[in-house]
Parts: C-alpha cells; structure tokens; sequence
C-alpha cells in the first residue's frame, strides 16, 4: 500500500512537473521566443520610410522588459538609418543640383538654397574676397539689402567666423552676443547663431559660405559634418564654374558675337523673305541643275500651284503649268522653248486665270556668288495684263474721243465759218438752221466730256447722288420726251402699282436714256420698256429686236469704249461709253445691272430698291405724263 501510494505521488509529481514545464513552455515562447523570431524577419533589411517601420516592432517597444528594450534599439536604429540615409539622398541631389551648373554666380545661388534645405538655418551668404582679400558678399539669401551692400570684412577681423574660416580653412562657429568688441551685421540683422564654411580650390581662390541661425544654438557636430561634406562638392562645382568662366571667355565672347551675326542674318533673312513673299509678282530662283530652290506666294498664284509642288522640284514643273493654262499653246511652247533654252532673257505668254487672259512677262537672270561665278538663275514673272489694258485704253481713248472731238468740232468750225463770210448773205432759216447745228454739236462735245468726267467720279468713289423716292413713270416720260428719232416705234409695259424708288432722278435718266439709244442702235427701231416688281427690288428692262449680241461678247458690253460688232453700220457716231456710264450710275446706287440676249433681240435690265416702308412718303408730282400700262406709239 506504501508503495502504490508512492507510485501514485510520484506520478501526480511527474504530471505536475509536466504541465509545469509545458506553461513555461507555452509563456517563453509567447513572451520571448516568437517576438524575437518576428523581430528577426521583420528587421532583415531597412524599411523604405518612417510609415514602413512594422508595427508589431512599434507594439513591442512598448514594453519594459530585455525584448521591449531589444525592439525600441532596433526601432530607433531604423529611425537613424532612415534619417542618415535622408541626409544622404538629400546630400546627393543638393549636390547634383550644384555641380550641374558652369555658371560661377547660378552656382553660388544654388549652394545658397541648397545650403538652406540642407540644415535648418534662416539665412546663407558666400563671400568672396577682392584683390585686397577683404571679404563681401557675392549672393546672399535670407538677409537685407543692407547687409548685402555694407558688410565688409577685412582680413585683421579676427573675431570673424568667415575670416577665421578662410585663413583656417576649416569651419568656425559662434554664438552672436552684444558683448562683442566688434558690432555684428549677423546680430543687428537678428541672428544668434553663425557658421563658416570654406570653399577653397587652388585654381580658382577660395570663397566662404556664412550661415545664420536666429535662435542661439549652436550646430552640431553632425550639421557640421553634412555641411562640410556638401563643400567638398560645392568646392568642385565653384573650382569648375569658375576655370570654365576664365578658359573659355573668349570662347563665349566669340560665341556672343556669333549669335549677333547669326541674328542679324536671320532678322535679314526673315525680311527678305517678307519682301518677297508680300510681292505681288512672282520670283523664282534654281540652283544649276534647274531645281527650284525658291518660289514666292506670287509665283505660286500665278501658275496655280503651291509652293511645295515647285520647291525642291525641276523647274519644267512650272513651265508645264504655264502650258496647261495657255491661251495659244503653240505660241507658249514656242516661247517656253526659248526660256529653257537660255537663249531669252524677256519673254511673254499669256494664260487664263480666274475665267479671264493674262499677260505674263518672264524675265530671266543669272544669279552669280560675290566671285562673279555662276551658282544659279532666276526667274521672275509679272502680270502685265493691266499695263496693257491702259495702254490698249489709252490707245482707244485718243481713237475715239479724237474722232468724236473732230466730228462736232468740224461741223462747229464749218457752219461758224459759214456764217461769218461777208460776201454771202444767209437768211434767217438758214442763220437759224446753222445756229442750231452748232448749239447741237456743242451739246455733243459737253456730253462727251461729262461722260468721261462721271466716270472718272465713279471710279475715285467721288461721284454723289442726291437719292429722292421717285415714281419710275416719271422717269421713264421724261425719257421718251428728251427722244428725237424719227419712226421708233416705242412698246411701255409698266404697272401702275409700283412702288417709289430711292433714287437720284438725274443719274437714272441718264441710264434710261444711255440705254434707249443702245436699243436704237442695235435694233431694228422697235424698243420696249418694261417694269415691275421682283422679290425686293424693281426691275426696269430695255429691249431691242435686233440681231442680238454674240455670246462671247457679252461679258463685254459694259466695258468702256467697248463696241458690239452687230448695229455699227446703223450708227456712225459714238464713243462705246453709254453702258459703260450706265453700269458706273447703277452700281453707284447700290444695284445691279445685267444684260440677255438672243436671235430675237437684247434686253438690257437694271434694279432698283424701293422705298422703305419707314420712310414717310413723298408727296409726288401727279400732273407728271401718266403712261398707260401698255402703250404703242411713233415718236
């Protein structure tokens, strides 16, 4: 019995040593065993940023046990490898911002705000010492412009930390106090605290970088150490800003001049360049080959294609453009052929542009270096079709007024000299009939010269009009009653419901009458005046019935002295300037005026605006002739 009991106490010891073990088990592996072994994989490499820092070692350094103490040194450790390794990156890219620069004073500016982000100050300054090494200020950033422009530090101030970091050529600091024997512009500008750091190359002679603390403290030993560190690069980037500066003056002095003349050059260039894009005549220039190495806005409206499709191209691409518009193209390809021959120096072709001939004059020209020797040729084409439209104008003008002048002039002079003779009496009918010839040949001559001269107006915009709603029957009656021509036979189809129209009567009754007498000179004495309301305006037509006007000559019957070959053997007389002072009175009221024709006969029709309803009325002259709306008469 002594024995089981035994056995059984021991079992119960053996138990209880087990379960004892196996919570001591339990507790070191929870408390000891398993944060160590998270510690370990957690920290196996430097954690990104502060934010990185796992929690779990955050949690544990909470605790204060050998574990707890174990995460906070770890935990702090990160914390410096984080900061040191700031300071670094930090370092390298103030550095490189440094170093990329060959400008001494970007340079310096530079080191300043760097010097600033680096370590915590409120002011930096480099001084640089002049020829007799009194030490001023360079740049500087954070201080006043007095401060820029009074410190002067001679190199017997031995109390200066700049001074005595210059002549040691290791950092100084000192704590700024208003004890001190020598007044401070550092701590009338109100800092306390200011550190020297020398920036000394053998090449390029040594400046000083002062920097300036407000709150009396002094730098540590490790803003101290990242400073001088950020000198040794900043010493490096001064040494070659400034070498660069020296070796290469010349060079940037010849790069200056350079850059001038380049400038110059292209200021001309881009002159020369508007000067011949603005003009109007065409300019072509080719290198040897015939390539075309130039070609202005007017050459390329001239031929009709663009400047990329002649540039870079034979200049055969333009003489091709010149044939696919010619007017004769045997008579173009005869002058071409001389132009590619070289032969020609002034040719002429003419082309069609815009619906219309055109005169263009070639001129070709050798292009030569200042040597004289040949490097291309140019080619310049000018429209001179309006050259020679006034020289055809003048041509006709002199034709034709010199006939009309010479006609009533001769019948003036004849019957003037008639009348004066002394050895013959005239009657009374026949002085009268004499008299009369010369008061209608004056009348021709006064004509003549208000024509031309209302054309002239209307073409210097000088040509007034004294517009008045009018009736158009009163002016179509005072037409028919200035008429005097034997056998006409008149046809008038005007409503009486039309409205007034807004217009200097005077002009109008000359366009009616201008156009009257065109009827009757082209017609067969039949002339119809018809009116009505079209759309907006009033239309007023004057038809003949004559053989009509060829197609190809309408589009010139409203040109002066201009004639239609059809009507002239009817009329001896004329100077082709009616229509065209009809147009000029129409288009100067603002209207149109347009022409029709057939086999049957032409018809001549103008429009006219109406008066507007806001316009008050007019009272008009109703004892004026009244025309039935279709009337047929002989005048």
């Amino acid at each position: 019995a002594v024995v089981n009991q035994f056995h059984l106490w021991l079992l119960a010891a053996a138990l209880l040593f087990a379960i004892g073990g196996l919570l001591f088990w339990l507790i070191l592996l929870g408390r000891v065993i398993r944060p160590l072994h998270t510690l370990a994989i957690e920290h196996q490499a430097l954690p990104a940023s502060e934010q990185s820092i796992p929690v779990h070692a955050t949690v544990l350094s909470g605790r204060d046990d050998e574990v707890g103490d174990l995460a906070r040194s770890l935990v702090r450790l990160e914390l410096d490898g984080l900061e040191k390794l700031g300071e670094l990156r930090t370092l390298l890219e103030t550095s490189n911002a440094v170093v990329g620069s060959l400008d001494p004073h970007a340079v310096v500016g530079k080191i300043m705000r760097e010097v600033r982000r680096l370590v915590d100050v409120q002011a930096a300054a480099v001084l640089l010492p002049d020829e007799q090494g009194v030490l001023r200020v360079l740049a500087s950033d954070g201080h006043s412009k007095h401060y820029d422009h009074s410190l002067s530090l001679s190199p017997e101030n031995v109390s200066s930390a700049a001074v005595l970091a210059l002549s040691s050529g290791k950092p100084v600091q000192k704590l700024l106090t208003p004890e001190q024997p020598v007044p401070s512009f550092s701590y009338d500008e109100g800092f306390r605290s200011v550190l020297g750091i020398p920036i000394i190359s053998r090449h390029a002679g040594g400046v000083v970088l002062l920097v300036h603390r407000t709150e009396p403290h002094p730098f540590n030993q490790n803003e101290i150490d990242l400073l001088l560190t950020f000198a040794n690069y900043a010493t490096l980037a001064w040494e070659h800003a400034v070498l660069y500066e020296r070796s290469d003056e010349r060079l940037r002095v010849v790069a200056r001049e350079n850059e001038q003349l380049y400038q110059q050059a292209s200021e001309e260039k881009q002159k020369l360049e508007a000067i011949m894009g603005s003009m109007s005549d065409g300019l072509v220039l080719t290198g040897i080959d015939g390539t075309v190495l130039y070609a202005n806005l007017g050459a390329s409206n001239i031929v009709g294609l663009p400047s990329e499709a002649l540039e870079r191209h034979h200049i055969s691409a333009l003489y091709d453009a010149l044939r696919t518009r010619a007017v004769d193209p045997a008579d173009c390809e005869r002058v071409l052929a001389q132009a590619e021959s070289t032969d020609a120096t002034e040719l002429f072709v003419e082309i069609m542009r815009y619906g219309r001939r055109h005169a263009i004059h070639l001129r070709l020209f050798d292009v030569g270096d200042e040597s004289g020797q040949a490097i291309g040729r140019g080619l310049l084409l000018r429209d001179v079709t309006r050259e020679r439209e006034l020289d055809e104008f003048k041509t006709t003008l002199l034709a034709a007024v010199g006939h009309e002048l010479r006609t009533p002039l001769a019948a003036i002079k004849g019957h003037a000299s008639t009348l004066l003779q002394k050895d013959v009496t005239w009657s009374l009918a026949d002085q009268h009939h004499f008299l009369q010839t010369i008061s209608v040949e004056a009348d021709r001559l006064a004509q003549l010269v208000s024509n031309l001269l209302d054309l002239s107006r209307q073409e210097a915009g000088l040509l007034t009009l004294n517009r008045v709603p009018t009736r158009v029957q009163d002016l179509v009656a005072k037409t028919i009653d200035q008429l005097n021509h034997p056998d006409i036979m008149l046809s008038l189809h005007i409503p009486d419901d039309l409205p007034l129209v807004n217009v200097d009567s005077a002009r109008i009754e000359v366009v009616l009458r201008n156009l009257v007498a065109n009827a009757l000179a082209y017609g067969q004495s039949e002339v119809r005046i018809s009116a009505g309301r079209r759309d907006d305006v009033v239309v007023v037509s004057v038809s003949d019935n004559g053989p009509g006007i060829a197609p190809d000559e309408l589009p010139h019957v409203f040109e002066r002295f201009y004639r239609a070959r059809h009507g002239r053997q009817q009329r001896s007389g004329g100077t082709g300037l009616g229509l065209a002072i009809c147009k000029a009175f129409i288009e100067a009221h603002g209207n149109a005026i347009w022409v029709e024709s057939s086999v049957q006969g032409t018809t001549i029709s103008f429009s006219l605006l109406p008066v507007s309803p806001a316009v008050p009325p007019v009272p008009v002259d109703t004892t004026a002739v009244e025309l039935p709306t279709e009337e047929r008469r002989f005048v």
